[in-house]
């Protein structure tokens, strides 16, 4: 299904320039508010060289940009292409829609009988730099079938999807800071060398990154990859143009989508009414885990790993658009997720309401019902504490509260953060 709505600029030195809209088959006549902020935000930097620019799609998971929001303290959206003529000048105003991890690089590896016992604790942490802020490396299964016998079984495979993390933030700044053209940036992507940590360089950032992805997989036991795709990537246009997808372009194989860290990936078929696609369908929304049940908490803290002391995890724990079924094709393929470590930058949760905070901290409760076989929370949650960034506003609400607690204790406010007690994080809400 596809919604189009055409712009047409009343201004005699500008153009119109087609604009398509997916998210209006997600959400219908209820768009969220965020969903329209951000979509003005891109159509109002845009217009300044409205005469550049050939097309503007938004795709069914395009909305602001919590991460990148966060990171650079300034309105950051994200799923979209947009098509401009190469002599677009970027500006400063355009990091609305180009910003990010550029060039992630998603990379699908089949696993042998052999591979069946690796163990998540395998992977070494440190390779999972927290600005590489989506990194995924985990072991996924999907439904075969023996092509000898007919019986059904379950295939195994390694998924991974890295990016050059801070450097390609920072390459990408540099284009929009810099005002350099389309042109110069598309070049800049395709021959800008990067030396990693050990001294090895590389030609570009699709190259690094693909060599991230093999040292991943290796501590999976996987070798080769099936497939691999590149999604937030500069794309060679037809007469002169150049796009930008925030996003993935479907091939002949179709397309991969990170549906979200605890459901897995699906495979969208090639279609010939739409080029582009999500790379991933994650929601605004998060996982409350203080209402699952203990079995669902185990096999989510047992599955789900990641570099961090702490079960706060915006990423990981985020959930999937809801509507996303009916809107988008039949997935043609569906990964399930079995174990994974996935990216935890805490700069994204220092953004998070305290409600959100609290939805991801077990309790003391929780703590109990568990035993430490199956699952051994950080020493915060164990204590029954919720720890918070502490900022300017969190710090201001607690100072208030000093009559009714004692919140200059050492055991509070550690530095850095805020080690509260749950029943005075609740209070913050």
């Amino acid at each position: 299904m596809k919604a189009r709505m055409s712009i047409t600029h009343s201004d005699s030195t500008s153009r119109g320039y087609e604009v398509v809209d997916y998210t209006s088959s997600i959400y219908k006549k209820s768009t969220p508010a965020s969903v329209e902020q951000a979509k003005r935000a891109v159509l109002g930097a845009l217009d300044r060289q409205a005469a550049m620019v050939k097309s503007v799609v938004f795709l069914e998971n395009f909305n602001v940009s919590k991460l990148e929001t966060a990171i650079s303290g300034e309105l950051r959206c994200a799923g979209l292409a947009v098509t401009l003529d190469s002599q677009y000048q970027l500006s400063s105003e355009d990091s609305v829609w180009l910003n990010g991890l550029y060039g992630e690089c998603a990379s699908i590896y089949p696993l042998s009988c052999a591979s069946e016992a690796t163990k998540l604790q395998r992977v070494s942490k440190q390779m999972f730099e927290p600005k590489d802020s989506r990194m995924v490396a985990g072991m996924y299964e999907k439904p075969g079938v023996d092509k000898l016998t007919g019986q059904s079984r379950t295939d195994r495979f390694c998924i991974v999807n890295a990016s050059a993390a801070h450097l390609g933030r920072n390459i990408v700044d540099g284009w929009t800071s810099a005002g350099v053209t389309l042109r110069d940036a598309y070049e800049s992507a395709a021959t800008k060398t990067l030396t990693a940590a050990e001294g090895s360089q590389y030609d570009n950032l699709g190259s690094f990154t693909s060599a991230v992805n093999a040292q991943l997989a290796a501590q999976f036991g996987a070798l080769e990859p099936s497939a691999t795709q590149i999604s937030n990537t500069f794309i060679r246009g037809t007469a002169g143009s150049v796009v930008y997808l925030n996003g993935a372009v479907a091939n002949s194989e179709g397309v991969l989508c990170h549906v979200s860290p605890l459901h897995g990936f699906v495979k969208f078929p090639p279609s010939e009414s739409r080029l582009f696609y999500p790379a991933n369908l994650l929601s605004h929304s998060y996982l409350d885990v203080t209402a699952l049940t203990e079995k669902q908490r185990v096999s989510i803290f047992k599955r789900a790993k990641w570099a961090a002391d702490t079960t706060v995890n915006p990423f990981a724990l985020r959930k999937p658009i809801q509507q996303w079924q009916a809107a988008l094709p039949q997935p043609v393929e569906v990964y399930r997720m079995d174990c994974g470590y996935f990216g935890c930058d805490e700069r994204e949760a220092a953004a998070l309401p305290t409600k959100a905070i609290l939805q991801m901290t077990p309790t003391a409760e929780h703590v109990r019902e568990t035993p430490d076989a199956e699952h051994k929370y950080p020493q915060h949650v164990r204590e029954d504490r919720v720890r918070l960034v502490a900022n300017d506003v969190s710090v201001a609400k607690l100072v208030a509260m000093r009559d009714r607690f004692k919140v200059l204790d050492p055991n509070i406010y550690d530095g850095k953060f805020l080690n509260l007690p749950r029943e005075l994080a609740e209070t913050l809400i």
